[in-house]
């Protein structure tokens, strides 16, 4: 009977073990799930890391096109879009900064955690940047190759500019005139034309913008062609129909 008893007592505890085991085994993420689409200007989609973890988390890839370089932030982020869904990832060792805006790239990414500065040093989990090339021109590359030339531009005295904010302005309107259905520029452009913008400060419907009026220089000076709407927070572009008196996005 006590030889029994102790066989009961080992085959309970096993038994219990191994139900452990398998309760463990259920529970753990799927390291392969693939990854989803994400809401524009969100990652709120990608796979999440539940908790930190020794093991190294396994790298995803895709194709998708270079949209920024932001280093404005506590991390500095870089910018990328699949389809109509933006991405951004955390970009500590990409330095070379000579992608332009719609260039085709291969990127390769890993889950990790990031630590807000104010926010009690959180842990977030974030997408970290692991490797980039580029595989193909994008607008923009092809309009500085084809083009070639330097666009002109001023301002107000009355306005004080930072290098980078001017830096920003010129990427954007580059990105525009890559991609512009506008006549006048697209021939000032054919003919590699002198193009000039000026910028100075407007506000729409309790926004504030930076607004360019860009023209094609001519034997009779600069004539607007088109005028641009920067929004100063987003940074998002927008196009003044004069007809209808309204900003649409130019994509």
């Amino acid at each position: 009977m006590k030889k029994l008893a102790k066989g009961l007592v080992l085959s309970f505890i096993i038994g219990g073990l191994f139900a452990c085991n398998s309760k463990t085994a259920k529970q753990r993420p799927n390291p392969d799930t693939p990854v989803t689409g994400v809401d524009t200007f969100s990652n709120q989609n990608l796979p999440k890391q539940d908790t930190l973890k020794a093991k190294p988390e396994p790298t995803q890839h895709a194709t998708m096109q270079f949209v920024d370089y932001n280093d404005d932030s506590d991390y500095y982020q870089f910018i990328a879009q699949q389809g109509d869904n933006v991405y951004y990832f955390i970009n500590s060792d990409d330095t070379d900064r000579s992608l332009n805006r719609g260039d085709l790239i291969d990127i390769t990414w890993k889950h990790g955690m990031i630590t807000i500065a104010g926010d009690d040093e959180k842990p977030e989990p974030a997408e970290m940047l692991v490797s980039v090339k580029k595989t193909s021109d994008g607008p923009v590359s092809k309009f500085r190759k084809e083009y070639n030339k330097q666009l002109k531009y001023t301002w107000s005295a009355d306005e004080q500019y930072s290098k980078d904010y001017l830096d920003k302005i010129y990427k954007l309107a580059e990105y525009y005139l890559a991609n512009t259905k506008n006549e006048l520029l697209k021939n000032a452009i054919n003919k590699r034309s002198d193009i000039t913008y000026s910028i100075e400060q407007a506000e729409r419907e309790n926004r504030n913008y930076t607004l360019l009026g860009i023209a094609p220089v001519g034997e009779n000076g600069a004539n607007v062609a088109e005028w641009l709407y920067i929004d100063t927070e987003t940074h998002r572009l927008y196009l003044f129909d004069q007809a209808e008196d309204t900003l649409r996005m130019f994509k």
